[in-house]
């Protein structure tokens, strides 16, 4: 079998290279470079090209104990500890290497309670935040205790106290009846984030006094924590799980830092409000639905089941076992009607890694994988080819 042409460097990280045998020659290679090594087979000897002549690698008379120079300034061969002391750069260049350089740690990091300095603004989710990153985003709000309800709609026909500037302000119904909001039946104590009342200083964080009945109108008193001047400017309410249209929501009062309670304009603003969609160039957008707008000879194809790869365009995979105990020469029929494949032959079982073999393009549809020196047995190899 033809040996299989290597055009650029194998770089093995330090890693062994098992069971090779170097090239057997009768008589020196022509045009050799530097470092070029081969056995003489008529010598019996291992020889290597020092850039002017090869030289016996058994007499070589620049070697110490069978080892050249270079041997013996590497670290790595050498035994012993030198201490620090002895090594007289130490500290400057232990002390020069930055943080980055070293390995990311693998467990928590103990800084003793000092302060990390000089932190840069964070772009990604598990970035560190600065204080003043945290303080610009908590600046101006104020987060309230979160409410049962928010209202949907007006409240029924109701009247409006004012209490003491706002302190116990009430909303009571003009009629007998049971407190409905946004498809719910709000209960005693429960607090509801009124919206919608159209005389809109009479908005805000109401606990239900009484919830009404067929013998008593519905009261609402405003929540001790926003009944003041100064506390609707940013005031940040959650919705709780009740009602059909503002459960589970966020709002933002967005009054100003101080308001003369009753008499302000109040108005909330969704902070979870689902954001429009718009059409691109390669969205469509109708109503509720988007659709994809494919393009011509794109690489994919859309019916009615769905997007799928172009295999005239897109690359395409077959893999197969391969190996029956016998046959060293080995055809796979991949039908991808292409001699552009490329092609990976690894072990079926543990370790799963790639093996070596020599690769020819037989056909469009067929590659034949040529073993040496290895009958595979039944199923040992898996190939896998992609054009």
């Amino acid at each position: 079998m033809a040996a299989r042409p290597i055009y650029q460097p194998y770089d093995f990280n330090g890693n062994e290279v098992r069971n090779a045998t170097l090239h057997n020659l009768g008589s020196a290679p022509a045009s050799p470079i530097a470092g070029r090594y081969y056995y003489d087979t008529t010598l019996g000897r291992f020889l290597y090209y020092n850039g002017t002549a090869f030289v016996n690698v058994a007499t070589d008379s620049d070697k110490l104990g069978g080892q050249l120079p270079a041997y013996y300034t590497n670290r790595a061969n050498q035994t012993g500890t030198q201490t620090a002391s002895t090594i007289s750069d130490l500290a400057t260049v232990v002390q020069a290497y930055r943080l980055d350089q070293f390995s990311a740690p693998t467990g928590s990091l103990n800084i003793n309670n000092q302060r990390l300095t000089n932190v840069g603004t964070p772009t990604a989710g598990t970035d560190a935040a600065t204080k003043q990153y945290v303080d610009s985003l908590a600046q101006g709000q104020d987060p309230k205790p979160s409410a049962n309800w928010a209202t949907a709609a007006a409240l029924p026909a109701n009247t409006y106290a004012n209490g003491t500037a706002g302190v116990g302000a009430t909303i009571t119904a003009n009629a007998n009846g049971a407190l409905a909001v946004d498809s719910g039946a709000p209960a005693a104590g429960d607090r509801v984030l009124v919206l919608n009342e159209a005389t809109t200083p009479n908005r805000g964080l109401y606990v239900v006094t009484n919830p009404g009945s067929g013998a008593a109108p519905f009261v609402l008193t405003r929540d001790t924590t926003m009944d003041q001047a100064t506390e609707f400017g940013g005031a940040l309410i959650a919705v709780e799980g009740g009602g059909a249209t503002n459960g589970n929501t966020l709002w933002l009062c967005n009054a100003a830092e101080s308001i003369t309670v009753g008499t302000t304009g109040l108005s909330f603003v969704k902070l979870n409000a689902s954001t429009a969609l718009n059409g691109s160039t390669s969205i469509l957008i109708s109503g509720n639905a988007a659709s994809v707008i494919v393009k011509a000879s794109g690489g994919i194809l859309s019916d009615a089941n769905g997007l799928s790869a172009d295999p005239a365009i897109v690359t395409r995979k077959y893999a197969q076992a391969i190996g029956d105990g016998s046959a060293t020469s080995i055809v796979v029929t991949h039908n991808l009607n292409t001699q552009d494949v490329e092609v990976q032959v690894y072990t079926a079982g543990a370790p799963y890694q790639t093996v070596d073999c020599d690769v020819q393009r037989t056909s469009a549809n067929t590659i034949t994988l040529v073993f040496n020196g290895i009958v595979p047995t039944a199923g040992q190899f898996r190939v896998v080819v992609q054009g």
